[in-house]
C-alpha cells in the first residue's frame, strides 16, 4: 500500500514538474517572440480655419476634420532582416484628394535584409525623396503647413531601394538608389469644378544623395528620378519620360535650425512639354 502511495506522489511530482517545465519553455519562447516585435503609432490632430481661399482642406468655417493617424508594425528575424508594415489613415478637412485616398492606406509594407554594408528593402517602401518624404507623417514635422514639394503624393515606391553610407574622413555619404513604381496623386482646381485622379508612375529609376559637412548638423542632398506615367482611362497610351530633380540643404544646429529646397519637373515632349518648379526656405 506505501509503495502504490508513493508511486503515486511521485508520478504526481514528475507530471507537476513536467508542467512547469513546459510553462517555462512556452513563456521564454513567447518573450523571444515579444522581442523580436515592435509597434509604433502616432497621431498628429488639428483644427484649421482660412478668412480666404481654401488650400488643402481647411476653409472659411473652419475643420477639426485634418489629422493623420500612423500605426507601425514591425517583426526582426535577426540582426540582419526585419519586416515592417505602416498603416495611415488620412482626414483633409474638405480638400477633393479625400475622394481618391482609402480610409486605411498601406503606405510601407517592405522586407529589410543587411548584406556586404548595404541595406536591401524590397515591397512598398518609403521614398527616400529630400528631406520630410520619410518622416512626414510622424510627429509634428509637416502641420497645416505643406512645402509644394511634399503634396498627398509619392509617399512611396513599389519596388527595391538600396542604401549604404559612406566615409571620407571628415566627410560622409549616404546613398539610395531604387527602381520600381509609385502612384501620383494629383489635384487641379478650376473655375468649373476642381479635378482630382491618379496616375500610376512606371518604368522608375532614381537616386537620393546626402552629403554630410565637416560643420555638424549640415548636409547637402540632391534627388532625381526619370519615370513614365503608365496607360489608364484618361491616358491610353504610355506618356513620354517624366523626370523630377530635388536640391536640398538641411542645417540643424544647437540653438537653430534652416531648411532650404527646390524642386523641378520636366513632363512630355513637343507640344506636350511642361516644366514646373518650386522652392521654399524655412527657419
Amino acid at each position: 500500500m506505501l509503495h502504490q502511495l508513493s508511486s503515486r506522489v511521485v508520478r504526481k511530482a514528475v507530471v507537476a514538474m513536467s508542467l512547469v517545465a513546459t510553462t517555462v519553455t512556452v513563456s521564454a519562447h513567447a518573450q523571444e517572440v515579444l522581442d523580436k516585435v515592435s509597434f509604433h503609432g502616432s497621431l498628429n490632430a488639428g483644427y484649421g480655419k482660412s478668412d480666404g481661399l481654401g488650400v488643402f482642406g481647411v476653409n472659411k468655417e473652419g475643420t477639426f476634420d485634418y489629422n493623420a493617424i500612423a500605426l507601425q508594425f514591425g517583426y526582426k528575424f535577426g540582426n540582419r532582416d526585419r519586416m515592417v508594415v505602416q498603416l495611415l489613415h488620412r482626414s483633409l478637412g474638405t480638400s477633393p484628394l479625400k475622394d481618391i485616398m482609402p480610409n486605411l492606406d498601406p503606405v510601407w509594407a517592405f522586407y529589410e535584409r543587411k548584406a556586404a554594408g548595404f541595406t536591401f528593402k524590397f515591397g512598398r517602401n518609403p521614398l527616400p525623396r529630400g528631406i520630410f518624404n520619410e518622416v512626414r507623417f510622424v510627429g509634428t514635422l509637416l502641420p497645416l503647413f505643406r512645402e509644394a514639394s511634399y503634396l498627398e503624393t509619392l509617399e512611396n515606391v513599389d519596388g527595391i531601394v538600396a542604401s549604404r553610407s559612406f566615409e571620407l574622413r571628415n566627410w560622409g555619404i549616404d546613398a539610395n538608389a531604387m527602381v520600381g513604381e509609385f502612384d501620383i496623386k494629383f489635384f487641379v482646381p478650376s473655375a468649373t469644378g476642381s479635378v482630382v485622379g491618379s496616375f500610376r508612375g512606371v518604368n522608375s529609376f532614381g537616386t537620393q544623395l546626402w552629403l554630410r559637412t565637416p560643420m555638424k548638423g549640415l548636409r547637402i542632398g540632391t534627388f532625381i528620378d526619370r519615370f513614365e506615367l503608365g496607360a489608364n482611362k484618361e491616358n491610353p497610351l504610355k506618356s513620354a519620360p517624366q523626370l523630377v530633380r530635388m536640391l536640398s540643404a538641411d542645417g540643424d544646429f544647437t540653438h537653430a535650425f534652416a531648411r532650404a529646397e527646390a524642386q523641378f519637373v520636366t513632363a512630355g515632349q513637343g507640344a506636350a512639354h511642361s516644366d514646373y518648379s518650386n522652392w521654399y526656405i524655412q527657419g
